[in-house]
């Protein structure tokens, strides 16, 4: 993955976050229970998938280390990042 690539992932997880949030907020003020319900499903699934793909995403370009190799390895040998 490019650094250009990089960043516009970022951001785009930040705007998806943000949306993520908005959503939930609006779910709790709708007067259907279903309607309610059924939104903070759909929330709580994106926000799941959302929170996985960073750890995915490089943190490092030279090492091509990303956030879940970096903390396995890090948990290996004691040391916190």
């Amino acid at each position: 993955m490019q650094p250009n690539q990089s960043s516009d992932a970022y951001v785009l997880l930040t705007v998806l976050f943000a949306s993520v949030l908005f959503f939930g907020g609006i779910a709790g003020t709708l007067d259907s229970r279903r309607l309610r319900i059924s939104i903070l499903a759909v929330v709580l699934v994106l926000f799941v998938i959302i929170l996985i793909f960073p750890g995915t995403m490089p943190i490092c370009q030279e090492c091509g280390k990303t956030a879940l190799t970096a903390l396995a390895a890090s948990l290996r040998f004691g040391k916190m990042p």
